[in-house]
């Protein structure tokens, strides 16, 4: 499954769910929607467990992925690890060389955005 936490923009309302491939092409399953007990978090959800969270997807209704707005998967995580320059194609990207060993290095948890939010960067950086 591939989790996402997302916004309704009619009511302003979050969502925490998968995608599933239906008739109409990708949507979002909104997890929470088919039982109100299921935790509204993407921790939660995930504590409890494959078999559960298969089962309740392939019951919940679900939702064109243009009628939501994509939030990051985890809104709140107490921490950002990261890797970098770990394949060639990156490393182009950024000019640097592949090293034997990745990068690895963290990032604020403010540095989260929701799909199509601007990225801001200090004047300082």
């Amino acid at each position: 499954m591939q989790w996402i936490s997302f916004r309704r923009p009619d009511d302003d309302s979050c969502g925490v769910g998968c995608l599933m491939e239906r008739s109409a092409g990708l949507e979002a399953v909104d997890l929470a929607a088919v039982d109100p007990r299921l935790p509204r978090s993407l921790r939660g959800l995930l504590e409890l467990g494959g078999s559960t969270l298969a089962d309740s997807a392939a019951r919940a209704p679900s939702t064109p992925l243009a009628d939501l707005r994509l939030l990051p998967t985890v809104p709140n995580p107490p921490k950002i690890l990261c890797v970098g320059r770990n394949d060639a194609d990156h490393a182009a990207e950024t000019g640097a060389q592949v090293g034997s060993e990745p990068v690895s290095f963290n990032k604020l948890t403010t540095a989260l955005r929701a799909s199509g939010d601007p990225i801001e960067q200090p004047p300082e950086s």
